[in-house]
């Protein structure tokens, strides 16, 4: 009994260990858009009419692994239809493949968060674009954009 206690225990703490490996952190849409440009039509088609934000934020590997402090997809930007008022703004969010690949370049395939320890290097690849509304809020001043610096809403 006491030995399936120690179990049970060992579990929620890796569970919860490894539930905080990922964190929020800030990034610049210069980070993000090279993944974009591996869709080029689409890149073009966003950039022709939304107003994208300069910065947002991308999923950061918290923690002390070798990666720690790194940023991943999904990158999310705050975007809007050109010429339409900042009360439209939503997220535009950049969904990538992540391939990991421990010290000696080989590929983790299996549940590679859970094991970050042993990530050494991570690659992405895009996968799509979505937009989904602004978390909980109304966006109420401009936003500083990429690609709209002479847009008065923006």
């Amino acid at each position: 009994m006491f030995r399936r206690i120690v179990v049970q225990l060992w579990t929620l703490a890796a569970s919860l260990a490894s539930s905080h490996a990922l964190a929020e952190g800030s990034v610049s849409f210069e980070e993000a858009d090279k993944f974009l440009k591996e869709a080029k039509d689409i890149r073009d088609h966003l950039f022709a009419t939304l107003c994208i934000s300069a910065g947002g934020s991308g999923a950061r590997l918290a923690g002390e692994y070798p990666l720690g402090g790194m940023r991943i997809g999904p990158y999310e930007f705050e975007a809007r239809p050109k010429g339409a008022d900042v009360s439209k703004t939503f997220t535009l969010k950049i969904n990538t493949y992540k391939f990991a690949y421990d010290r000696d370049d080989r590929p983790i395939t299996a549940d590679w968060v859970s094991r970050l320890n042993e990530v050494y290097r991570i690659e992405e690849k895009f996968t799509s674009v979505s937009i989904e509304p602004l978390k909980g809020r109304v966006r109420t001043h401009p936003l500083k954009s990429i690609n709209c610096p002479d847009d008065p809403s923006g």
